[in-house]
């Protein structure tokens, strides 16, 4: 068998190419690690990158024969590749091939069943974070028998429904991770569309307050001891869906509580490996509500990397047994967007803020990184604005 060329670096393979794999790929290739990528989608922007490179088995996988493809080609590079999962849906994958996988890879130890489901699964997680004194949204946990009747004498409207396990529900909501419901009539019309969303969901109340009250947290913690090594705080300025969506343009800030909570919740759950979890500032009781923990590389992945706190590198220099660097100061004030979702914003913004199109603009003139968008990158670049085109075309299609 012919072996693939590396660098003295273990290349890394990053499992999906949306754009959270696309910054997998360039954190990567910045520190001269090769980066391979696929995903089960065709057409996902990842692809077009000068920065992920082609695998033998292409950059469209077939789900059928993923496992034995990622062994066969782990085998032709000569050395175990470290395994990065872009998505909810891989890291499922590793987790249900993790005995296979571990032969021939290297990948945090969090991908274990047990512990993927305590941070996949909404209502697990919402219920551990409560296990552990952490502040969550009002939630009701719900097992399919309750009646709306029930459901509002406990909850106020306006109130979400948050699938256990979005990343299996997001396509039947086109995209969206979870559903608003306003009205009664808007709730009934959500039961009788999604069959059977009540036993798998959890209803959430609605933090009131803009998304520039929405701050995030990244973290590596070893493999060895659990300790956390690196960290980076931001706070999200607006994000696609508004309200209820992903980040389209995130500013790096310092938040000593959103990371003390953080550090302490992980550590207590006795977690290891790279995660990144989202808090909400709730005005009514001036408390950090925890929204979410991701156990993979997220969205605004690359931000990290332009405000020094490359929490990816250190995770990847824990499982192949790099020395750590020192951590730098976080530069604070670094910004990142995603241009192209970003500009679905600025009607909101200004209506939701009461600032100017100026205002909304103001971040573009000295933005740190775009999420796709990359001078380095041409063809990418290139191919962006097409591969948005047609997403929005296809979502609007699936209405």
């Amino acid at each position: 068998m012919t072996k693939i060329r590396t660098s003295s670096k273990p290349p890394v393979v990053v499992l999906g190419l949306s754009a959270t794999g696309l910054a997998v790929g360039r954190i990567f290739s910045a520190r001269g690690v090769k980066v391979f990528g696929t995903d089960r989608e065709k057409g996902r922007i990842g692809r077009y990158s000068k920065y992920i490179l082609r695998p033998p088995f292409g950059y469209l996988a077939n789900p059928d024969t993923l496992l034995d493809d990622l062994v066969a080609f782990s085998k032709k590079l000569g050395t175990k590749p470290v395994l990065f999962p872009a998505d909810d849906d891989f890291i499922e994958f590793i987790t249900r091939n993790v005995s296979d996988l571990r032969k021939y890879y290297l990948f945090q130890s969090s991908y274990e069943r047990n512990k993927t489901e305590d941070f996949l699964n909404k209502k697990r997680f919402y219920q551990l974070c409560e296990e552990h004194g952490v502040a969550v949204p009002r939630s009701l946990y719900l097992n399919g028998d309750e009646t709306i009747d029930d459901i509002l004498g406990r909850i106020r409207l306006p109130f979400i429904v948050k699938p256990d396990l979005i990343h299996l529900w997001k396509k039947r909501f086109h995209g969206k991770k979870v559903i608003i419901i306003k009205t009664v009539e808007e709730f009934q019309n959500v039961i009788n569309q999604y069959d059977g969303i009540l036993a798998q969901s959890t209803i959430q109340e609605v933090i009131p307050g803009p998304e520039s009250n929405i701050f995030l947290f990244k973290g590596y913690f070893t493999e060895a001891t659990g300790v956390c090594i690196a960290d980076f705080t931001g706070q999200k300025i607006r994000q696609v869906p508004v309200n209820f969506g992903s980040g389209s343009f995130v500013k790096s800030v310092a938040n000593d509580d959103v990371q003390k909570i953080s550090i302490e919740f992980l550590k207590s759950c006795d977690f290891r490996g790279l995660c990144g979890s989202e808090f909400k500032y709730d005005d009514r009781d001036k408390s950090y509500k925890m929204i979410e923990v991701n156990i993979r590389a997220q969205l605004w992945e690359d931000l990290t990397r332009v405000a020094l706190r490359d929490v990816l590198w250190y995770a990847y220099s824990d499982l192949v047994g790099l020395p750590f660097n020192p951590l730098p100061a976080q530069k604070y004030g670094a910004t990142w967007s995603y241009m192209l979702r970003d500009f679905a914003t600025p009607f909101h913004f200004i209506k939701s803020t009461g600032l100017s199109f100026g205002d909304w603009f103001d971040g573009y003139r000295h933005l740190s990184t775009d999420a796709v968008l990359d001078i380095k990158d041409p063809f990418l670049t290139f191919a962006a604005p097409f591969q948005t085109i047609n997403q929005v075309f296809n979502y609007l299609r699936g209405r």
